[in-house]
């Protein structure tokens, strides 16, 4: 874990760096007054310093995607999720409000207009890698049924 006090935030790219390395995160404390600091850092450390899971990924599968919104406009994470339905790949995920505070919508639409009036069928899988090693998977169907008169999920 790397503590950033200082009055401003590093680098974009030297944060994204350190977050893709297995086991690493960056958390930054932009005060001013050592004692705050001291004591937020104090406050925080056993969910700065202690990851709960590896290798997170949320993926969309069995789905047919039309048009993504989101991601501000990066393309290729949109190419991506088009490609292989991988929503989020978190490398190290820690119990910390760095992953909470994102305002990050994807909106998805999930059939093209010629399909309209079937029924909406997808799976999500969430997998991820506890810290002993071993690996989990949570997978869920959904399935959104189209009102054939007004074409409403």
């Amino acid at each position: 874990s790397f503590i950033n006090i200082n009055e401003q935030l590093p680098s974009s790219k030297l944060s994204n760096s350190i977050n893709k390395l297995r086991g690493c995160n960056i958390y930054n404390y932009l005060e001013n007054d050592k004692q705050t600091v001291i004591a937020k850092v104090k406050y925080d450390f056993d969910t700065i310093v202690n990851p709960v899971f590896f290798n997170v990924q949320l993926t969309l599968q069995q789905c047919k995607t039309d048009t993504i919104y989101g991601y501000n406009n990066n393309m290729k994470k949109i190419t991506k999720l088009n490609g292989t339905g991988s929503v989020r790949t978190i490398k190290t995920f820690f119990l910390t409000e760095q992953y909470l505070d994102k305002n990050e919508i994807i909106t998805i639409r999930l059939q093209p207009e010629d399909d309209e009036n079937e029924d909406i069928k997808f799976e999500y899988v969430l997998n991820y890698e506890n810290r002993d090693g071993t690996f989990g998977e949570i997978k869920r169907e959904i399935a959104l049924n189209v009102n054939k008169e007004d074409g409403i999920c």
